[in-house]
């Protein structure tokens, strides 16, 4: 760990907007940096980003706290003990737990049940790619971006059409409680709304459990049961919250970054167009260039060394999968879209080891067939009058809004 001075400040609105300057930087001079102000390291090399990510018995995913931080602020760290309204699961549980998880979810997220969704999400495409045309200028993000990912997961996970106002609030909501940003007040109020969407969830497994559903969360609740085999009825819960919130937010966040990207590069457009089989390509390097999640966090679990910096049992890491994914030492020009990158499906965007993300076919998926669809059907361009930006957070990254002008094809 350096003792290089940070010529950044994290926590400036300028740094959270664009943070690769303040990113590269830390690779090149801190890649393992202990926030200032702070109580917890940020991790920013390829190598050491993936070393910490497979350390599973050395470093715990179990989100334990969350930073609160502004410009203007001392930051502090916000134990969730009493807040939390779901159990560790997937992303947040560690050994052994996490292998009975994982296997049953698999077991439920089958890719007959993914596949089964393919027409219709092309129908649903379609259908709101030709609705924005319609209005000429409109919030993409919005009108697309959002709208096809949260139409995919609630149909998925069974829930109905009518709530999905209601769920993108309590799912943007939820996301805010790790963003890093939000004062005291700001969390609670972000905290609530998270416990609303767990008992709206709750209730619908309560009905799901009453119809013997054959989906997928039927298949779910039919695993729970006693032992180490089967699940719990809140690890169910905790499940399908869990699919739920990071489903439609990190695709979300992949679409809303393509559209911006193509309505900003009129060549990578046109070759798109004409060579339509290298849209899977451009979606690795969205993820890579624009990762949906910038990091996720570990606790030491004893007295470890990383990098050749020892790091003390209780500290709190952040690996850094968007600093990772611009490392020059692994991808060259990491600036740069290159459709031809020999390790373009090596970013971390997804994470790696057994906390990869179960959702990660289904996301590229519909980033695929939502570019695919974008190109066939509409001539767009910019219709900002100022440029876009993305919800402040130290951990998403997504655009707020995107108006754009669309012309039908």
């Amino acid at each position: 760990m350096t003792t290089a001075v940070c010529p950044f400040d994290p926590y400036a609105p300028e740094t959270v907007e664009e943070p690769f300057a303040f990113y590269a930087w830390l690779r090149r001079e801190a890649p393992i940096h202990h926030l200032p102000r702070a109580g917890y390291h940020v991790v920013s090399s390829y190598e050491l980003v993936r070393d910490a990510a497979l350390r599973v018995d050395d470093l715990s995913s179990k989100i334990v706290a969350v930073l609160t931080a502004r410009a203007d602020e001392t930051p502090e760290i916000l134990d969730l003990s009493a807040m939390n309204p779901i159990v560790d699961v997937l992303a947040t549980v560690d050994p052994p737990r996490h292998a009975a998880q994982r296997r049953l979810t698999n077991q439920a997220v089958t890719v007959d049940r993914v596949s089964a969704l393919e027409d219709e999400l092309r129908r649903r495409a379609a259908a709101l790619v030709d609705a924005a045309v319609a209005a000429g200028t409109t919030d993409w993000m919005t009108a697309f971006a959002v709208a096809l990912p949260m139409g995919t997961i609630t149909r998925l996970l069974g829930l109905p059409d009518a709530d999905i106002e209601q769920l993108r609030i309590w799912s943007d909501s939820t996301v805010a409680t790790v963003n890093g940003l939000l004062d005291a007040n700001g969390f609670a109020d972000a905290a609530r709304s998270a416990m609303e969407l767990a008992a709206y969830l709750r209730e619908h497994l309560a009905a799901a459990r009453a119809a013997n559903r054959d989906d997928l969360v039927g298949e779910l609740l039919r695993n729970v049961g006693p032992g180490d085999d089967g699940l719990t009825e809140e690890e169910v819960l905790s499940i399908v919250f869990q699919l739920f919130v990071a489903g439609n937010d990190s695709t979300a966040s992949l679409i809303g970054s393509a559209l911006r990207m193509l309505v900003q590069d009129a060549a990578l457009t046109a070759e798109l167009r004409a060579r339509p089989e290298r849209v899977p390509a451009f979606v690795e390097e969205v993820l890579r260039l624009h990762s949906p999640f910038q990091g996720h966090f570990r606790v030491a679990l004893r007295d470890l060394e990383l990098g050749g910096t020892k790091i003390a049992e209780g500290s709190r890491l952040m690996l850094l999968w968007a600093a990772a994914n611009r490392d020059e030492r692994v991808f060259p020009e990491p600036d740069a879209v290159k459709l031809d990158r020999a390790n373009g499906k090596n970013h971390l965007a997804f994470g790696v080891g057994i906390h990869h993300c179960i959702g990660a076919t289904l996301a590229r998926r519909q980033a695929a067939i939502a570019i695919e669809t974008a190109l066939a059907r509409a001539d767009l361009a910019p219709g900002w009058s100022s440029a876009p930006v993305h919800i402040p957070s130290l951990f998403v990254r997504r655009l707020t809004r995107l108006d754009l002008t669309a012309r039908g094809r």
